[in-house]
């Protein structure tokens, strides 16, 4: 797959305007040729000093990367890049952090942001260094002892990476800053009530679990078995066009499978309740868009399981599908995965082909009973062709059933001949 990099500006009105006014949304990048992958997922939280900030550092990773790959076209290389995120957010503030990871190269970027003084912040605009640096010493000793050089951690504390959510200041020391044969990231989470900050509660709120299952009995009595099913699935969502294209399924009577990424689940938890609701069905797609033929066991399992406890902890709801991000699978990988490997038959290529025309005739010209469609919910020319896409299959006699129905249906038929 080969998506291009799309940048969206927001227009918004600053006078008036609440932080709750200002939804964060996750913009996704995924790319893939024969020589690289790239997967990167960030926020965009409509303040624009911290998305230009964001926006900006993703960008040049972006272009570096792929200003690399032009390089090394001649070589036989496989590189991959990825960027994934953690997101904090309350009344005050906005604390993102961006881990970046190039083959097995480790990166970090944070970014704090004062929703009242509209800027963003540095550690000293926080707090005293000199009483982070009296707590943080005592807890590195205590972990490390003499292996980090501790004058190396004050020396460096003015310029640490740091992040905060609403009970934990975290401090961020990348290879080799405290000592020259420690190698990985180094960090150190300094509980808030030991430091003169305090922190109101996130704005999220808890929602009680409801158990979401799909309704076998509507499955058995809506669709006869000598009818044409498809599937139509949707690949690394939720996304700002996600509500709009489940509205399109509910209108037209037709449901869908989104294999979704378990970094989007929070930020997008209404959206898929919603989605639950009109009766499509929700699959695993790893965490975030890693490359998995490439990971070792103990992070391919983490991949699914992070993915699976996210989506059941905001949802109550238990994925048991699962498709692999770039549809990159072999033996290995599959016995790490416990769940029903989905892949496709036919591909709109939507990545790839900006007419909504071209994506419409490959999801449709080819479609046979049982079909299997591959499309993205991260792309507006996607959410365009989907009535068309719906209206055409319809206008040939197919019934829109989700990848669990369809398997059930397929099972029947055998079972009864």
């Amino acid at each position: 797959m080969k998506a291009k990099l799309v940048l969206f500006l927001f227009f918004f009105l600053l006078v008036g305007c609440t932080p709750k006014e200002k939804e964060t949304k996750i913009e996704t990048i995924i790319e893939e040729n024969k020589h690289y992958k790239i997967g990167i997922n960030y926020p965009v939280t409509q303040y624009k000093k911290i998305d230009d900030a964001i926006i900006g550092y993703i960008n040049t990773c972006y272009q570096d990367f792929l200003n690399e790959q032009e390089k090394m076209i001649s070589l036989d290389t496989f590189e991959e890049l990825n960027i994934d995120y953690t997101l904090y957010q309350n009344k005050e503030y906005i604390s993102i952090t961006l881990f970046k990871t190039k083959n097995e190269e480790e990166e970090i970027e944070t970014y704090l942001y004062s929703l009242k003084k509209d800027a963003l912040l540095t550690i000293e605009d926080m707090v005293s260094t000199s009483e982070v640096y009296t707590i943080a010493n005592t807890l590195v000793f205590e972990r490390f002892g003499n292996v980090l050089d501790l004058s190396l951690l004050k020396q460096n504390l003015h310029t640490a990476l740091f992040s905060i959510d609403h009970e934990t200041l975290y401090l961020y020391y990348p290879p080799y800053t405290l000592s020259k044969n420690y190698t990985d990231t180094i960090i150190i989470d300094i509980p808030l009530e030991k430091l003169s900050i305090q922190m109101e509660k996130t704005m999220n709120v808890n929602h009680e679990i409801i158990e979401a299952e799909i309704d076998l009995e509507k499955v058995n009595s809506i669709i006869e078995m000598n009818k044409k099913v498809i599937a139509l699935t949707f690949d690394d969502g939720p996304s700002s066009y996600t509500e709009e294209i489940i509205s399109i399924l509910k209108e037209n009577d037709a449901v869908a499978t989104f294999f979704i990424l378990g970094n989007k689940v929070k930020t997008y938890e209404d959206v898929l309740r919603k989605s639950l609701e009109y009766g499509n069905e929700l699959g695993n797609h790893t965490f975030n868009h890693k490359w998995l033929t490439k990971l070792n066991d103990e992070d391919i399992k983490k991949q699914i399981q992070d993915t699976q406890d996210i989506i059941y902890e905001t949802l109550g709801y238990t994925p048991v599908l699962f498709r692999p991000s770039y549809g990159s699978i072999n033996k290995r990988v599959r016995n790490d995965i416990s769940l029903e490997v989905v892949l496709w038959n036919i591909d709109t290529m939507d990545w790839k082909y900006k007419s909504v025309s071209k994506i419409r005739d490959r999801a449709t010209m080819n479609a046979e009973d049982g079909s299997i469609i591959l499309m993205h919910e991260t792309y507006e020319r996607t959410k365009k062709a989907l009535p068309e896409i719906i209206q055409i299959l319809k206008e040939k006699d197919f019934v829109f059933v989700t990848i669990s129905e369809l398997k059930q249906i397929e099972a029947l038929r055998k079972y009864n001949g």
